[in-house]
């Protein structure tokens, strides 16, 4: 008798975990984090990659996907739910996955990003595009994203001069250069 009450306790204990978890936030975030480049000087060229709640790495790119239906950004950085899952439905790869504790660590930094300061645009140049690593706020009532950005360069420079803001930035350039190593590997194969 006393192992039955033991794997009933058990079972009601895991159906608490599981109703526990449909309630945490990244679970209701689909995607966390993104790293888009884009130029318009000659010709539209549009790439980059997403990670979602998951950890996947999924890339994009126009040249792959030449009939890209892709969603802009509202002013201020904002993007409904639907679009951007639009967007990420054009992703034509998963790259690879980022570990869980990496992807729980830094998304935990989002919001102290979120409040930190954007430095003024400095111009860097012309026709080089804009490359821009991001994190995303979900707004679950209005069913809407916020792009933070981290850091863009290009034309213009600007940064999140906030220290969530810089450690996540280093850790989306890191995998940048692990898509870089795998993209290399893909084209010598």
């Amino acid at each position: 008798m006393k192992p039955l009450v033991l794997v009933f306790i058990t079972l009601l204990l895991m159906s608490f975990q599981c109703t526990k978890d449909t309630d945490d936030p990244i679970v209701s975030q689909d995607i966390l984090f993104a790293r888009i480049y884009e130029n318009n000087a000659w010709g539209h060229q549009l790439n980059g990659w997403f990670i979602d709640n998951t950890g996947d790495v999924r890339g994009f790119s126009i040249l792959r996907n030449p009939d890209m239906a892709w969603h802009p950004l509202y002013e201020g950085g904002f993007i409904s739910r639907d679009s951007l899952l639009m967007n990420l439905s054009q992703s034509d790869t998963t790259l690879f996955k980022v570990p869980l504790p990496d992807l729980f660590n830094y998304y935990s930094l989002i919001g102290e990003a979120a409040r930190g300061t954007v430095t003024e645009k400095e111009n860097r140049g012309a026709d080089m595009g804009q490359l821009s690593n991001y994190c995303l706020l979900y707004f679950p009532e209005e069913k809407q994203y916020k792009f933070v950005l981290l850091e863009s360069s290009g034309d213009w420079q600007v940064h999140n001069i906030s220290e969530a803001a810089q450690k996540i930035n280093a850790w989306l350039n890191e995998i940048s250069h692990e898509v870089t190593l795998y993209d290399n590997m893909l084209l010598t194969d």
